[in-house]
């Protein structure tokens, strides 16, 4: 990740950069992943009008099978408590 102050290509939390000043970057983690069926189901939640944090909160919430259906109900069933 680049340096907000300097556009040094550094991937480390601090580094000096060209101005031998101190910098501290902040780190991203790349998300996790889903499977198919899992983006299956949060779209089709986004799709019923459900906010996309909400959806994604009741996704994690519920244990991964990778069949839609039985997903796709227990989030609704999260989404409804």
């Amino acid at each position: 990740m680049p340096c907000p102050m300097c556009s040094s290509a550094s991937c480390r939390p601090t580094h000096r950069c060209r101005r031998n000043r101190l910098h501290r970057v902040p780190m991203r983690w790349p998300a996790p992943a889903m499977s198919a069926a899992e983006e299956d189901v949060l779209s089709a939640l986004v799709n019923l009008g459900y906010q996309r944090a909400a959806a994604e909160k009741a996704l994690a919430s519920i244990p991964r099978t990778g069949q839609f259906d039985a997903m796709f109900r227990q989030a609704l069933a999260a989404l409804s408590k």
